[in-house]
């Protein structure tokens, strides 16, 4: 009995040292918690919200920025980028946004406009600090607030040319011209005229002559047309080439028409003092040539079907 009472004792104690080492570790991981819940909330401040405003207006600025560096008004953004000897890089001028390209001496500007609308691009050639020069340009003007272009502009240091466009993008007239101590002066004037189909239905050039590359008074003037009359589709379903007429100062100089059979047309060269050479062809082959004097017949020759 004694030793049963010794046993349970000993058995109690070590039961009581458990449960108050338990308690105590317990009790310790509690405050462990809580103070480290108090340190998190201390180092967090307090909202304020004039400093996010301040933060967000900053951003935005930043943002807006960046987001200017897109010249193509594209989803992707343009920035500077190197690779040996070449160099992108976005920038502005005079108000202008600009996208600089260099590539070994030569230097590429590209200038946009509020709208990101080509402007003005300029092609530089860079050899030194005092040998740079601009060695071609191109400048546009568009309809309006369109991004259709009206005028387009192509020139050097010694000549250029101005191409003018419809609405639907068709070329109106082009104005080549030379310059002398900067000035353009036209050299040549080039017009076209379409159907409703969009063809080409005359093409006429006005040519105007100097005595010299340096000469700024015109001397003289010449012109040259050509007219398209289109022919329908052949019973085969094939295109047939449209006839063409090409007149010289206002004089008829050629005649050719096509026939709906493909390969089969004839052409007629007009010369001075009422002569004129018509052709007739076949299978794009010639069998025929007659000389005329006005409508009278001066020679009949007739060609081997291996010719």
């Amino acid at each position: 009995m004694t030793s049963f009472w010794v046993l349970f004792k000993r058995l109690f104690s070590v039961f009581l040292l458990f449960s108050f080492f338990a308690f105590s570790s317990f009790c310790q991981e509690k405050v462990d918690e809580e103070s480290s819940f108090e340190a998190a909330e201390e180092v967090i401040p307090e909202t304020d919200e004039k400093a996010v405003a301040e933060i967000e207006e900053y951003v935005e600025k930043e943002l807006e920025e960046y987001l200017s560096k897109d010249y193509t008004g594209k989803s992707f953004l343009l920035s500077f980028s190197e690779f040996e000897n070449e160099v992108i890089q976005p920038d502005s001028f005079d108000g202008k946004r600009v996208m600089i390209y260099s590539i070994g001496n030569k230097t590429s500007r590209r200038y946009f406009d509020e709208n990101y609308r080509l402007e003005r691009s300029e092609l530089w050639e860079i050899t030194g600090a005092k040998d740079s020069k601009i060695i071609r340009q191109e400048v546009f003007r568009y309809f309006g607030d369109e991004k259709k272009v009206n005028v387009k502009t192509v020139e050097n240091e010694t000549n250029g040319e101005s191409i003018y466009y419809c609405r639907d993008g068709l070329v109106e007239k082009s104005e080549a011209f030379k310059k002398i101590e900067g000035k353009p002066y036209i050299t040549e004037i080039k017009r076209w005229k379409y159907d409703r189909e969009k063809r080409i239905t005359e093409l006429s050039v006005r040519t105007f002559s100097y005595n010299s590359e340096e000469d700024i008074k015109r001397r003289g003037v010449s012109t040259k047309a050509f007219r398209y009359k289109y022919n329908p589709k052949n019973e085969a379903g094939e295109e047939i080439p449209a006839d063409v007429s090409f007149y010289e100062n206002d004089l008829l100089k050629s005649v050719e028409k096509y026939s709906p059979v493909l390969g089969s047309y004839t052409q007629q060269y007009f010369f001075d003092h009422g002569i004129s050479v018509k052709t007739w062809f076949v299978k794009y082959n010639r069998v025929r040539e007659v000389i005329y004097q006005n409508d009278r017949i001066l020679r009949i020759h007739k060609f081997d079907d291996e010719e």
